[in-house]
């Protein structure tokens, strides 16, 4: 028979608690010591998983990459957060734990979808679009097999804190001669110490050639400091190294300026004067940029307006096109919308987005193409028939110095779409605003950024009922005429559907185009207007551009996966068709020649098209690499040599790439700096 336990007072409760609370006091429970522990091991080896599914390939190997380069700007962050479990109480321990283990799945189920999908990772920058992200996303991005494998993990993940505490938070050790705190703490200070250790060697390790000629491209401590080529930055400096220096770039760096005057003195000595004999000095110019566009969206059945620019040709006689343009055969593009857009219309585009985050007005200088028309009198005009904010472009672009933007909030019309996908048509938006986008009392500069073929082209768009019918009536000839041009018509019948959206939404485009056309003709002002179009990007929607193609989207080395349209017409150019290699970096400069204007040269990173310098002109696109006619490269470490290249061509390709990271990281300064 058991005794009862004599009840005890409340002085007798108060002092035996006292008693277990100073035995315990120099007591350390093992779940305390192991949880740190165990949150370093589990983190390396999430680290391993995750450069596993990526497949980042070592460098000069196909062999996939499992662990960052330099591996101790990781530890340095594992360490001491395990110092921080050290020192916390059980509760915030584990919340430790599952904070920063979970945040770090949530970052590699982005990287390997985004890498799966674009061939890039993610980087906080990314976050001032999310809105846009949103709106065009797809689950066709989804990366389903990496969620499986890293959901799996997850569950495994939270049942070791738990099944730690169940077996060894009862389990105590005693600290002879010091309490728990002074334990944690000094356990926390000695994380601390040598997490700092750890980082600064580290950072010391960095190769750094002293005077190499390809610095920006072979110098890892130059990659440290700039972050330029994302993909090879992850891989040396691991999730953590990157995503701090990511961050830290973003709001705290400031650029080093080591001589102001030097800089200001390189812009005034760059200066071109106002050229009165240019070709088209005083004429005026409509740059369409052609969202999503390629080639083979211009056959001559179903787009005449485009198929006659590009050759001459109407087989409808149906066109309001005059003749053909000038036709840039080996224009390359693989930019995000708003990169396209705005290096066209600065020359380049800011690399270091801190400079968007702090500073609205980014973008607001007088060598803006809409700046430098403003200054000779002309009406500057901004149209995209979709939201203004799409990309901040009601900032943006009025900072860049346009007067006036019109854009889905002023379009009127009773069937009038506010649904990303369900688009207006280009046509209806375009002939409410004609009269703005080519003005007949004014000189004017206008800029027109097209939606309808952005995509999703799964979607069946009602305002598009006439263009399927039109394009059904044709289709026949269009698969023979695609076929015989080397493109690959879909046997199933779901991608059928999908060109066929994709088709009719260019066929709207066209019949804008058109429409443009017959407005100048009838208002006599094809003798002095320009009308420019370029693409943005392939339609690499449902991967609809490598499909029909023949190429896969990871495989970056497929020139014709990235070569877009770009034609002039102009009567006073004529018409030719170009083969040089040019890319969207060199508008600016081609236009700033053909049209005479005063400009800096410190603000362009292309060339003239029409001049020898186009020679050098190299596409660096922060998606998929680095391109000319000759090279390509990821990382700018391994090289894919095309037909006819030589090492002295490679060598070209190296210098070409390092004088733009130089020149871009002199532009960020000027800008930063208000330097202009």
């Amino acid at each position: 028979m058991k005794t009862k336990k004599p009840k005890l007072s409340k002085e007798e409760k108060k002092a035996l608690k006292l008693q277990e609370k100073q035995e315990n006091h120099n007591k350390l429970s093992w779940n305390q010591i192991i949880k740190p522990i165990a949150f370093i091991i589990l983190s390396v080896i999430l680290e391993f998983v995750n450069f596993k599914i990526l497949g980042l390939k070592r460098n000069g190997s196909n062999a996939v990459q499992l662990f960052p380069t330099y591996v101790f700007f990781n530890f340095a962050f594992w360490i001491v957060i395990a110092g921080i479990m050290l020192w916390s109480k059980n509760w915030f321990s584990n919340f430790l734990f599952y904070f920063v283990i979970f945040f770090q799945l949530i970052l590699c189920i982005a990287n390997a979808s985004l890498y799966a999908d674009f061939g890039y990772l993610f980087s906080w920058d990314m976050f001032m679009l999310a809105m846009e992200a949103i709106d065009s996303f797809d689950v066709s991005f989804i990366d389903v097999k990496s969620i499986i494998i890293y959901g799996a993990l997850l569950l495994v993940l939270i049942a070791i804190p738990i099944v730690i505490d169940v077996f060894f938070k009862k389990k105590k050790i005693t600290l002879s001669k010091m309490s728990r705190p002074v334990f944690g703490l000094l356990s926390f200070l000695c994380c601390f110490f040598i997490a700092g250790g750890s980082y600064s060697i580290q950072l010391a390790t960095l190769y750094n050639p002293k005077n190499g000629a390809y610095a920006a491209i072979d110098s890892d401590k130059y990659l440290y400091d700039n972050m330029h080529i994302k993909e090879e930055a992850y891989k040396r400096f691991g999730t953590w190294g990157f995503y701090f220096k990511n961050a830290y770039d973003l709001t705290l760096k400031k650029l080093f300026v080591p001589n102001k005057d030097t800089i200001k003195d390189t812009v005034v000595n760059n200066v071109v004067a106002e050229n009165p004999s240019a070709l088209l000095y005083g004429d005026n110019l409509i740059c369409i940029m052609l969202e999503s566009y390629e080639w083979f969206a211009i056959d001559p059945y179903n787009t005449p307006n485009l198929w006659k620019l590009k050759t001459g040709e109407d087989l409808s006689g149906e066109s309001a096109v005059p003749g053909q343009a000038t036709t840039m055969n080996n224009y390359f593009s693989n930019n995000k919308t708003n990169v396209s857009e705005d290096v066209a219309l600065l020359g380049f585009m800011p690399n270091t987005n801190k400079l968007i985050i702090n500073r609205k007005d980014l973008l607001l200088t007088k060598y803006s193409l809409p700046n430098m028309f403003n200054n000779i009198g002309y009406k500057t005009t901004f149209f995209h028939n979709w939201n203004k904010t799409f990309y901040d472009r009601n900032i943006n672009n009025i900072n860049i110095g346009f007067s006036e933007f019109y854009g889905l909030q002023d379009f009127v019309s009773d069937n009038k779409s506010s649904t990303f996908n369900y688009f207006n048509l280009e046509q209806d938006f375009a002939s409410q605003f004609m009269n703005k986008i080519a003005p007949t009392d004014k000189k004017f500069m206008s800029f027109y950024t097209t939606v309808a073929t952005h995509g999703s082209y799964e979607v069946s768009n009602p305002r598009f009922s006439s263009l399927y019918k039109e394009f059904d009536a044709n289709l026949e000839n269009f698969v023979t005429w695609f076929e015989d041009n080397g493109y690959i018509y879909p046997e199933e019948s779901h991608y059928q559907d999908i060109l066929r959206q994709y088709k009719t939404a260019a066929m709207d485009t066209d019949r804008m185009v058109g429409l443009l056309f017959k407005h100048l003709a009838e208002n006599n002002m094809l003798d002095n207007t320009t009308v420019l179009l370029y693409a943005d990007h392939n339609a690499y929607f449902h991967d609809l551009s490598y499909r029909v193609k023949g190429t896969t989207k990871l495989d970056y080395t497929a020139e014709k996966s990235f070569t877009v349209p770009m034609m002039i017409y102009s009567k006073k150019l004529g018409a030719r068709n170009i083969s040089t290699f040019c890319n969207t970096y060199d508008i600016y400069p081609t236009l700033c020649w053909l049209f005479g204007l005063e400009h800096s040269k410190s603000f362009t990173l292309g060339h003239n098209i029409f001049s020898s310098d186009i020679s050098s002109s190299t596409h660096v696109s922060y998606l998929t690499g680095y391109y000319t006619d000759k090279y390509y490269s990821k990382n700018m470490i391994d090289f894919v040599a095309y037909d006819g290249a030589t090492k002295d061509d490679l060598e070209l390709f190296k210098k070409n790439v390092c004088d733009f990271y130089q020149k871009q990281r002199m532009i960020e300064q000027i800008y930063l700096y208000k330097i202009r």
